[in-house]
C-alpha cells in the first residue's frame, strides 16, 4: 500500500466529510441572512461546498467498498458492498442536487 502525507494523522474520508457538512451547513445560514447584494457569491460558496462534499462522500464510499474488496472476495458480494455500490450510483447520478435536497435548499438556491 502506498504512503501518502496524511498518513497518521487522524484525517479520514470520513472526517473529511464531517467538517464538509459543517462547512456546509454554515454557508446555508449565510445564504438564508444574506442580502441581496452578496446573495450571489453566497449561493456560488454553497454550490462549491455542495460539489465538495458530493466528492468527498464518492471517495468516502469508494474507500469503504476498496476496505471491504480486500478482506473479502466480489465473489462473496454482501449485502453492505451493494449497498454502497448502489449509493455510489445515486451520487453519480444525481449529483449535487442531492445535496441540496437533502439540506432542503434547492428552492433558495434556484432562486438565484
Amino acid at each position: 500500500m502506498a504512503q501518502w502525507m496524511g498518513q497518521f494523522t487522524g484525517r479520514t474520508h470520513e472526517s473529511k466529510v464531517k467538517e464538509l457538512e459543517r462547512t456546509l451547513e454554515k454557508a446555508i445560514e449565510a445564504l438564508k441572512e444574506a442580502s441581496s447584494d452578496n446573495f450571489n457569491a453566497k449561493r456560488k460558496s454553497v454550490l462549491k461546498v455542495s460539489a465538495r462534499l458530493l466528492a468527498a462522500r464518492h471517495k468516502a464510499i469508494k474507500a469503504r467498498i476498496s476496505k471491504i474488496s480486500e478482506t473479502r472476495s466480489l465473489e462473496n458480494d454482501s449485502s453492505k458492498t451493494r449497498n454502497l455500490i448502489q449509493r455510489e450510483k445515486e451520487i453519480n447520478t444525481n449529483g449535487v442536487e442531492m445535496i441540496l435536497k437533502e439540506y432542503e435548499i434547492q428552492d433558495l438556491v434556484n432562486q438565484g
